[in-house]
C-alpha cells in the first residue's frame, strides 16, 4: 500500500505526490482513494482507488533505480516497428505500460527515426514529435526526481550513456 508523502508515476499523469488518502462516499459505498499531486504542477486533484491503484501507478524509481537505468541506455534496443500503421498504437502501449525502460526505448527509437529522416532531407513527423515529448517529461521528470537533479543534468547524463553507445 502507499503512504501519504511517496512519489508514485501515474498512468497519463506522470511523476505526483500522494497528498493523501482518504475515504469518499458514494452512494451507500465507501472508497478509499489516493489523492496525487503532479509534479509538473498543473494544479489538478488527481483521485486514484486504492483498490485499482496497482493497476494506474507504479513506486516512483529510486536513485540506484535511475542510474541502473542510465547504464543501460547503451544497450536497449529501439523498439521494433513491423507495420507503420500500428506505430501511434506501439507508443502508446510504450507511455501506458509506465515502465521507464519503454519509454527509453521510445526515445531511442524516434531520436534514431528523426535523424534517419534528417539525413535523408525529410522533416520529422509530427506524431513522433508528440510522442517524443510525452515520453521525454514523463522519463526525464522521475529521473530527475530519483537523482535530485534538475532535467539538463539529466539529459546530459542519457546523451553521455547514448554517445557511448555510438547512437
Amino acid at each position: 500500500m502507499f503512504q501519504t508523502g511517496d512519489y508514485v508515476v501515474k498512468i497519463g499523469d506522470g511523476l505526483c505526490r500522494i497528498v493523501d488518502v482518504t475515504d469518499m462516499a458514494f452512494g451507500n459505498k465507501v472508497n478509499t482513494y489516493y489523492q496525487l499531486e503532479a509534479v509538473s504542477g498543473h494544479g489538478a486533484k488527481i483521485y486514484v482507488p486504492a483498490d485499482k491503484a496497482d493497476d494506474r501507478m507504479r513506486q516512483a524509481m529510486t536513485r540506484e533505480d535511475a542510474l541502473k537505468l542510465i547504464q543501460e541506455i547503451p544497450g536497449l534496443e529501439p523498439i521494433s516497428v513491423v507495420n507503420e500503421k500500428l506505430r501511434e498504437q506501439q507508443y502508446q502501449d510504450a507511455l501506458q505500460s509506465c515502465d521507464p525502460r519503454q519509454l527509453a526505448q521510445m526515445i531511442i527509437t524516434m531520436y534514431l527515426r528523426k535523424q534517419k529522416r534528417f539525413t535523408e532531407g525529410k522533416k520529422s513527423i509530427s506524431m513522433d514529435d508528440r510522442y517524443f515529448k510525452t515520453a521525454e517529461d514523463c522519463l526525464y521528470s522521475e529521473l530527475a526526481h530519483a537523482l535530485e537533479e534538475d532535467r539538463d543534468a539529466v539529459l546530459r547524463r542519457i546523451e553521455a550513456a547514448a554517445k557511448s553507445a555510438g547512437r
